[in-house]
């Protein structure tokens, strides 16, 4: 038998078993015995599977399931399929366990992972549903580019897709068989981690809009700026389209370009926010201007990372001014999925903006 490599990229994995007793293993984990003589409860309302074509994200990727196991009750399936190779399946099996008081374990969900070498489409997709727990909710989180593994057989079975447009190179075009899945009867509700990441500055811009005093400015804006960190344009876009979409604005083609878009006389710029500036909100600032010199309104939306809290600074006219400290936090992948799988719900918000979305996409 060879030695276990002690850097092994697979040993958080679990235990390597075959496949054809995946189901047999997992039993064990619940079954009363010598060191589990009350038995353990399984617990799962959903199944999540993890999608990678990357080996590099592994590590990443066991330890995210590992903390959203704590707070979400399910199986998690973890699918690494890297392209090329010989057409082959190794498996792992895992359970993750809560403590009671007394540092028994109680409850526990199941991790099954795949490495899937040589794979096609029908590989992956044969070995997802093989494994999942009977008629629970697929969750189905793709991570990466979008390849020719998306195909309709597989998301044709999904109920929520998962997958991060930060990640895409050329976002366009998988936005395009995104949009095109759905409209052939795609029945799954689509997240972009890029656009959940958003969430509490679209909170913070609509809570400085309750002041009735920035209603009535909103006729007059005539610039906001967002500013976005490195590699994070496409929650920039997100906020752009919202942004367009909550007060009913039409994209100017003729005078957008790809980081100044015109809709109906605002101009929307996107800018890089400044390196040295703490923190990982992917958009640290945003400001709005007015055009009324009489009224002179601005609202500026900044993330004050010392203290974790978004600070809204208003101005209405020469001298009168407000200020208001709103919650915010930094918040990683296992932060936006765990907020995703808690809310649920249709996603609408984002759903009727992402025709502005796609449009933006195709600007200068």
């Amino acid at each position: 038998m060879a030695t276990p490599v002690k850097d092994d990229p697979f040993r958080r994995l679990g235990a390597e078993v075959p496949v054809g007793e995946i189901d047999r293993r997992l039993s064990g984990f619940f079954d009363p015995g010598e060191n589990n003589p009350a038995g353990i409860t399984r617990a799962s309302l959903l199944n999540l599977a993890v999608y990678n074509e990357d080996t590099d994200s592994l590590e990443d990727s066991a330890a995210l399931i590992e903390r959203l196991t704590r707070e979400t009750a399910c199986r998690a399936i973890l699918v690494l399929a890297p392209p090329g190779g010989e057409r082959g399946v190794r498996a792992w099996i895992e359970a993750h366990c809560r403590l009671d008081d007394q540092g028994e374990k109680t409850v526990c969900t199941e991790q099954v992972s795949f490495l899937l070498t040589g794979a096609d489409a029908s590989l992956v997709r044969n070995t997802v549903f093989a494994h999942l727990d009977s008629d629970l909710p697929l969750v189905f989180w793709w991570r990466g580019e979008l390849s020719d593994i998306f195909e309709e057989r597989l998301y044709g079975r999904v109920d929520r897709f998962v997958f991060d447009s930060r990640d895409w190179t050329h976002p366009a075009a998988p936005f395009h068989r995104l949009q095109s899945a759905m409209d052939e009867g795609g029945g799954f509700i689509p997240h972009d981690l890029a656009y959940t990441r958003v969430n509490p500055l679209r909170a913070a811009i609509a809570r400085a809009f309750d002041d009735p005093r920035a209603r009535a400015a909103i006729r007059d804006l005539a610039e906001l700026e967002i500013e976005h960190r490195s590699g994070d344009r496409q929650s920039a876009l997100w906020l752009a389209a919202w942004v367009a979409g909550r007060l009913g604005l039409s994209i100017d083609r003729e005078k957008s370009t790809r980081d100044r878009v015109v809709a109906d006389g605002l101009s929307i710029r996107l800018l890089p926010a400044d390196p040295t500036c703490p923190g990982r909100e992917a958009v640290p600032r945003v400001a709005f201007r007015g055009d009324d010199r009489e009224r002179a309104f601005a609202c500026t939306i900044h993330r004050c990372a010392e203290s974790g809290l978004w600070r809204v600074e208003q101005r209405f006219g020469d001298s009168d001014t407000a200020e208001e400290w709103l919650p915010g936090g930094d918040r990683d992948d296992g932060d936006l999925i765990t907020e995703i799988l808690t809310r649920a719900g249709r996603n609408r918000a984002m759903l009727g903006i992402l025709p502005t979305l796609r449009e933006l996409l195709t600007l200068g």
